[in-house]
């Protein structure tokens, strides 16, 4: 059976992606930052014999990840400081670098370490940049233009992860998806879909903005 080891699996995206992992038999250490996480996670899983947990603290000063690690085939890294609407921080970049960069490295270094074969971190689409040309999709090719800290220490991340890449030893996989969404889903998706169900007059003829969107897929290769 092959043991994957999940980040951010308290999340919205993270919780999904332990279930679809069990339901296909592969077993799963789901990793938390608190013992109130990991508990919160807990209350709303079904026990199986192929789903562990873990509580690491912050990921940026965990010493033993290596130890944690030892039994893996994949690490799926989702945990992230993300776009936040209502900044509260006074150093912001401070907390992004340490949580999106500092973190992550740490974890991929501790992952090679104990012999794990593939690292998928999931960025984010704000790499490549704020909008697209019509009929001119971001590509994997493009230079990235990232205008946040969100984004910048994503991009970051993502280009020192590259340079850990070795094919046949340990693979580095980057995933840079778009908004996700599906039930439950929260934060800015969530206040649209209010928006669009509370009859208000919205005024979206005057906004010259497109998003494509596309069904979620229970494939999983890790």
């Amino acid at each position: 059976m092959k043991n994957v080891f999940v980040t951010g699996s308290n999340g919205f995206v993270g919780q999904n992606l332990v279930s679809l992992l069990v339901e296909k038999n592969i077993s799963v250490t789901a990793a938390f930052r608190s013992l109130d996480s990991q508990n919160s996670f807990l209350e709303s899983k079904k026990r199986t014999p192929n789903l562990k947990t873990v509580v690491t603290g912050d990921l940026e000063k965990c010493q033993n990840l290596s130890e944690i690690l030892r039994d893996q085939q994949a690490v799926v890294h989702l945990a992230a400081r993300v776009h936040q609407m209502k900044e509260e921080s006074a150093d912001p970049i401070q907390l992004y670098e340490q949580q999106n960069v500092t973190a992550t490295l740490n974890l991929a270094e501790a992952a090679k370490n104990a012999g794990v074969k593939r690292f998928v971190f999931v960025s984010t689409i704000k790499v490549n940049g704020e909008e697209t040309q019509l009929n001119n999709p971001f590509r994997p090719s493009d230079e990235p233009k990232p205008t946040d800290p969100y984004s910048i220490s994503k991009a970051k991340a993502e280009k020192a992860l590259l340079k850990m890449n070795v094919p046949g030893q340990f693979e580095v996989v980057i995933l840079r998806p778009p908004l996700i969404y599906g039930p439950e889903a929260k934060a800015n998706l969530t206040l649209l879909q209010r928006l669009a169900v509370s009859g208000l007059p919205l005024p979206f003829a005057s906004i010259n903005n497109k998003r494509s969107h596309r069904k979620k897929t229970s494939k999983v290769n890790v």
